[in-house]
């Protein structure tokens, strides 16, 4: 499950970065833009449930595999990274055309945010 849902919600992430950045690239006055944005927040908070689900069965894996919950580390510093990044993006205020913009290049951002986490997670350790 650990791995599983990790690499799920990776998919995931960059399937909403696809979903947000066409939806920027082909601008405010194209008539798929809302739903692609409405499908890409889905997405978005879908794979922030899987890595969530990944997380909790990693927590359930260390208590069994060394009798501790987590331990600081670079892994646990890389997961609080996404966690906060999605967090971030998720909850971003509304209100101006400008911060509908920004809001939309930094959800856009969110599958390589995570993919380079991966990629980092792969290289230090």
């Amino acid at each position: 499950i650990f791995s599983g849902t990790r690499i799920a919600s990776l998919a995931g992430m960059l399937f909403s970065s696809a979903h947000f950045f066409q939806s920027f690239m082909e601008g405010e006055n194209n008539t798929n833009r809302p739903e692609l944005i409405q499908r890409g927040r889905n997405f978005l908070v879908l794979s922030a449930l899987l890595f969530l689900i990944s997380e909790y069965a990693g927590i359930l894996w260390c208590q069994n595999g060394w009798g501790d919950l987590w331990r600081w580390g670079i892994n646990f510093f890389q997961s609080t990274v996404i966690i906060l990044w999605i967090m971030l993006v998720v909850h971003l205020p509304s209100g101006s055309r400008r911060a509908d913009k920004v809001k939309t290049i930094m959800r856009s951002m969110s599958g390589l945010v995570v993919l380079s986490q991966f990629f980092m997670r792969g290289l230090i350790g």
